[in-house]
């Protein structure tokens, strides 16, 4: 049985340590996943080690930054129904 086939998963840290090790596991297991890092090249290299590539986004952002979390919420809300 496999809980996580098909299913929307938002990542943030994906790129290194825990959430980096949480992307190549569930993408394993069949999960999109929406990748999110402030490193765009570390999360590249992540995206290469995942299984089904196709089916996971990347995306850049800075949770430090208002704006660049406004515009991670309005890329969320275009490219998925649900998370």
């Amino acid at each position: 049985m496999n809980n996580f086939k098909n299913k929307n998963i938002m990542i943030t840290g994906a790129s290194q340590d825990l959430g980096k090790l949480l992307s190549i596991e569930l993408s394993k297991q069949g999960a999109n996943l929406i990748m999110v890092s402030s490193s765009f090249s570390k999360l590249n290299t992540v995206l290469e080690k995942c299984k089904n590539k196709k089916k996971h986004k990347i995306y850049q952002c800075d949770f430090n930054s208002n704006l660049e979390i406004n515009n991670l919420i309005d890329f969320l809300k275009k490219s998925f129904k649900n998370i």
